[in-house]
């Protein structure tokens, strides 16, 4: 009985710390989480276009990375945001926000002639995202979650980006007057 009681035990505690393992790798990090954060509250310092319901926005997600499955597993419907997973760019014609993975970092460039002159805010991480025409790019830095800007290329798509979301920018990408 003694030798079968140790069986269990190690068992047992095997199987804890097989499922801690499991439930750590699930569970999104703490940065993760913010980001995604971020990207809901910058809703509220966007303002679309007239034909765009802002108590209606549909968040699209392009591409596969850490904060996509965040997106789509935190953000509810109930926060007037419905998130749409997309599997092609002919796709985003209904959304009103673009994240790009990382996983789009050879193809992202050419959603630029789909997406010019939309009413959509594209944000992602992928580094030079800003420079190469993306509106809001997501970075790390100094230990903090920090964002760039371009406000030309927000411009033009029709969006107006709040002046206390731009202080709070790391950089505003800015080439021409209004």
């Amino acid at each position: 009985m003694k030798y079968f009681a140790k069986w269990i035990l190690l068992y047992l505690f095997l199987w804890m710390s097989t499922a801690s393992i499991v439930l750590a790798e699930s569970r999104p990090d703490q940065d993760t989480l913010l980001k995604a954060a971020f990207i809901y509250k910058f809703t509220k310092f966007i303002h679309w276009p007239e034909h765009v319901k802002p108590n209606s926005l549909v968040l699209c997600t392009l591409g596969d990375d850490k904060l996509v499955d965040v997106i789509v597993n935190n953000i509810a419907p109930n926060q007037k945001i419905r998130v749409k997973p997309v599997l092609d760019k002919s796709a985003i014609d209904n959304c009103q926000i673009l994240y790009i993975a990382s996983s789009e970092q050879g193809s992202y460039r050419s959603l630029d002639v789909i997406i010019r002159n939309t009413a959509i805010l594209t944000i992602s991480e992928l580094p030079g995202f800003v420079e190469s025409g993306g509106i809001v790019e997501l970075t790390y830095e100094a230990n903090r979650i920090r964002f760039d800007i371009n406000l030309d290329a927000a411009r033009q798509n029709g969006l107006e980006i709040s002046s206390g979301l731009l202080k709070l920018a790391r950089k505003v990408k800015w080439d021409s007057k209004p």
